[in-house]
């Protein structure tokens, strides 16, 4: 053989290994009624999408298993196929474990918080003016969520449920007296689950907020994966198709949630690692605090 066919066929090689069909494999929703993930799987495509041209096609579908996000991080730092992408809060000990690509999904506003809980708590509520005095009120949180460590380090007392959808319960019955969800989520929760739990409500005045970007990590031996969705998601951003998704989904929830009108509390959030890009304005939603948590 020729050394000249030889290089072409080396060459022909290489090229199919970097058209490889990648398979996304990202979570699972927890039930029909969980329509929170919707927006992070159509960023997702988009971006595939948009990187076709270079890295190739691609299949993109959910994990036959349901698992909670402490369990997701875990199987795809043990490399077991069961994902091949997720999304969740970061922080260092997960930027350590997993690759991060630092794109704030949500432009930050999962840190802007109201709350879920039920007209006997929102009476009590009226009347607080401070944060020690919210600290009197029990949070609800599903184990494993990295919010638990953010209002235990700001001095509430936690109540954890092992599931999403169980967390509804006990509000409903005053197991716990505050459920906060991000205003991009609050809505839709809402909605889905006045019918079964008629005493749920939004609570009316109050806002809390910490610095709480959410990403795309995928395994530390996956840096293909992790290039291409940095591209696709960069080239969204320049071209403008990461906000249309991000308006598409959150635009309605941020009018609906009248931030001007609610009085702020600034949680610290501890976890926040020092590479987070807040000096990248493009990146975040600025509304009533900067991501840093400053006021604006």
């Amino acid at each position: 053989m020729s050394k000249t066919l030889l290089s072409i066929l080396v060459a022909m090689l290489f090229s199919m290994a970097s058209m490889a069909n990648d398979m996304v494999i990202h979570p699972r929703s927890q039930s029909h009624k969980d329509t929170r993930y919707l927006d992070l799987i159509a960023l997702l495509r988009k971006a595939m999408d948009e990187t076709t041209k270079t890295f190739g096609e691609y299949t993109l579908h959910a994990a036959k298993k349901l698992v909670s996000e402490a369990k997701s991080i875990e199987e795809l730092a043990a490399g077991t196929n069961l994902f091949t992408v997720i999304w969740t809060s970061t922080s260092e000990e997960k930027e350590s474990k997993l690759i991060p690509i630092r794109i704030p999904l949500r432009k930050g506003i999962l840190g802007y918080r109201l709350i879920l809980v039920t007209e006997n708590t929102q009476e009590k509520l009226l009347d607080v003016k401070s944060l020690d005095e919210l600290r009197a009120f029990t949070v609800g949180q599903v184990k494993g969520w990295g919010d638990v460590a953010i209002f235990k380090h700001n001095q509430f007392t936690i109540a954890t449920s092992s599931t999403y959808e169980s967390l509804f319960e006990l509000l409903a019955t005053d197991k716990v007296a505050l459920f906060p969800r991000g205003m991009n989520e609050v809505f839709n929760e809402y909605r889905a689950h006045k019918g079964r739990f008629p005493r749920i409500k939004i609570e009316e005045k109050l806002l809390l907020y910490y610095p709480w970007p959410y990403y795309f990590f995928v395994a530390r031996d996956n840096e293909r994966l992790a290039k291409r969705i940095t591209k696709g998601l960069e080239k969204m951003i320049k071209d403008g198709s990461f906000d249309a998704i991000f308006n598409k989904f959150h635009k309605k929830a941020i009018e609906q949630a009248r931030l001007n009108d609610r009085q702020l509390f600034i949680l610290e959030n501890p976890l926040l690692p020092a590479r987070t890009p807040l000096q990248r304005e493009e990146l975040w939603l600025k509304l009533a605090v900067s991501p840093d948590g400053t006021p604006q």
